[in-house]
């Protein structure tokens, strides 16, 4: 059947729950990552040779690494609140369909059949 549309939004909704979860557990881990890497910062020294070598390095790398921790947040995010809305309008479909089908089913146990 080429036009037929199935969807189980609530099977929708439990991975929904899962990547909530994913979602939560990533951002719980950069909070942990910036706080334990917060009394590192001076590590590599302040002004000799070292420390010019491998700050600029070690700033870009925590900095890259909290970066791409906010950025998979944000997407699980973006992929939550649109799935969401995906999964509403799915079952706001099939209970209008359904109420539709009641209906027309009520009428023609009206007309005798």
């Amino acid at each position: 059947m080429a036009n037929t549309y199935r969807a189980n939004p609530q099977e929708g909704v439990r991975a929904l729950e899962e990547i909530e979860s994913l979602r939560n557990w990533v951002a719980d881990l950069m909070r942990d990552f910036e706080r334990r890497m917060a009394p590192t910062t001076g590590w590599p020294g302040q002004d000799d040779s070292y420390s010019k070598t491998a700050k600029p390095h070690e700033v870009a790398t925590r900095t890259n690494a909290v970066k791409t921790g906010e950025t998979v947040v944000g997407t699980l995010d973006g992929i939550l609140e649109s799935s969401r809305s995906t999964f509403a309008s799915i079952k706001d479909t099939q209970e209008e369909s359904m109420d539709t089908v009641r209906r027309a089913a009520g009428g023609m146990r009206g007309r005798g059949r």
